[in-house]
């Protein structure tokens, strides 16, 4: 078919917009999703009108009107795009095949087949593209010792590139360590906003599932927070000698130069012991959680995703602390050996949840990002504006989230029987709570008994609980 019947092709975010001025103006987008838009704006009723023809039943816009839906070669649809051959082809143009619309008077179809046809033609352009997705590494299962070093773990996690699919069958060891530093980031993501209106439910729409859904501080948080669990995890489990690929992390060489007081000479305190290997830790978690966003690095929301991975890596190598032992007769500190070691996780993640609150709203240019720096003080009126923009991948920016879209309400979603502790009138938006009274057991009254043993008594204890109406 030498004619393609369009008027003009667009690429509109990642998808192929096929516009048909001449016969009515219809426009067909096929996306990464698969789904299918018909844009009608003839006349004014019709104007904007959209039908989705995996949700709604076709439409026809009047008895005489017919359309002719036909498959073309793809080569043809690039040449009239001006595309370039050595380009990959974007996501709708990965088949061998694409869609024309032309209106035609002289042929008669059916509504359903029309229909059928348009679906049909959409499923042979558009190819389903890789999301990143690999959150879902947390459902695994990795309760048995055969599925947990096997090989064939990720085999069947939707949403993995090939290239985390070839480290997972790679490294069976090193990825349980993984999947458990990603649990163990939901997990103390949950408890750290347990009292927020945003509770860490990754379920909802626009919170960190998908690079396709809003670039909020929360989906920042998710990135930082699961990019520093995997990391955490890691370093651990190599400084316990749990993978063997890795060992000690690096430790300082000779003595500690803070450590030097008046009663002890610097020789007391030597750096030895094994640190947690942090190094190998956001070594090869970068390489595994970062790679999809690494090859949508032009992507203004993969660019946020890589940033916040650095901050949560970067943050947790910051917060390393310094362990020590002594040694000595009968426990006396004659000299002290120290190693460096993680924070607890919890503890981290109340630290990062400080930037999540101190997050910067950044907005793209040029594919770079860019957060605007506050107001100066004093300014007022038309002069009350932002004075200049920072580079986001900036010296300041290094250790801040940054996001790109304002955050959902979360209002809107039903809190119903939520319990909201002693935050009901931010949890419960207005919606007012209920509070249950009940008595609970609990120890008290703890002695300990010579020897290695305590004993308590067992009292009872008024509990009450709020709940969302």
């Amino acid at each position: 078919m030498a004619s393609l019947f369009l008027s003009e092709v667009l690429k509109l975010e990642g998808a192929t917009v096929y516009m048909v001025r001449r016969w009515a103006g219809w426009l067909v987008t096929c996306n990464s999703s698969l789904h299918v838009f018909v844009y009608f704006w003839r006349t004014p009723e019709y104007r904007k009108a959209i039908i989705q023809f995996f949700c709604l039943p076709f439409k026809s816009e009047s008895n005489n009107s017919k359309i002719l839906i036909s498959a073309i070669p793809r080569n043809q649809v690039m040449n009239a795009r001006g595309h370039n051959p050595q380009q990959a082809p974007p996501p709708c143009l990965r088949s061998s095949f694409s869609i024309s619309i032309r209106r035609h008077q002289n042929i008669y179809s059916s509504a359903m087949l029309i229909r059928s046809l348009l679906v049909l033609a959409c499923l042979l352009a558009c190819a389903p593209t890789t999301v990143n997705s690999w959150w879902l590494l947390s459902k695994a299962d990795t309760s048995s010792p055969t599925t947990s070093n096997s090989p064939i773990l990720c085999k069947n996690v939707p949403g993995l590139t090939p290239q985390q699919k070839r480290m997972c069958h790679e490294n069976p060891n090193i990825i349980k360590y993984l999947i458990s530093g990603l649990r163990s980031a939901l997990h103390t993501c949950e408890y750290t906003f347990q009292r927020e209106a945003w509770n860490c439910t990754l379920t909802l729409p626009g919170v960190g599932t998908s690079p396709l859904q809003i670039a909020s501080r929360e989906s920042a948080y998710v990135y930082a927070i699961s990019a520093a669990g995997v990391s955490h995890s890691l370093a651990r489990a190599c400084s316990k000698g749990l993978i063997d690929d890795c060992g000690c992390g690096e430790t300082p060489q000779g003595t500690d130069p803070t450590s030097s007081t008046a009663s002890r000479s610097p020789s007391d305190f030597v750096w030895a012991g094994c640190s947690d290997n942090v190094k190998f830790g956001n070594a090869f978690g970068r390489k595994f959680v970062d790679q999809y966003d690494r090859q949508h690095a032009t992507e203004p929301r993969s660019q946020m995703n890589l940033h916040n991975n650095r901050v949560g890596r970067r943050l947790l190598a910051n917060a390393m602390n310094r362990e020590c032992k002594c040694h000595g007769v009968s426990g006396s500190c004659v000299t002290k050996t120290c190693w460096k070691v993680m924070p607890k996780f919890d503890e981290f993640a109340a630290r990062l949840h400080e930037k999540y609150q101190l997050a910067k709203l950044v907005t793209n240019n040029d594919q770079k990002l860019f957060v605007r720096s506050t107001p100066s003080a004093g300014l007022s009126g038309r002069t009350e504006r932002y004075v200049k923009t920072l580079d986001a991948s900036s010296k300041q920016m290094r250790n801040e989230l940054i996001y790109l879209d304002a955050s959902p309400n979360y209002c809107a979603i039903d809190v119903k029987d939520r319990e909201c502790g002693d935050k009901c009138s931010n949890i419960c938006c207005g919606r007012g709570w209920r509070t249950t009274r009940e008595i609970v057991d609990e120890p008290c009254h703890c002695q300990f008994v010579w020897c290695c043993e305590v004993k308590c008594k067992t009292c009872k204890k008024l509990v009450e609980r709020n709940f969302c109406l």
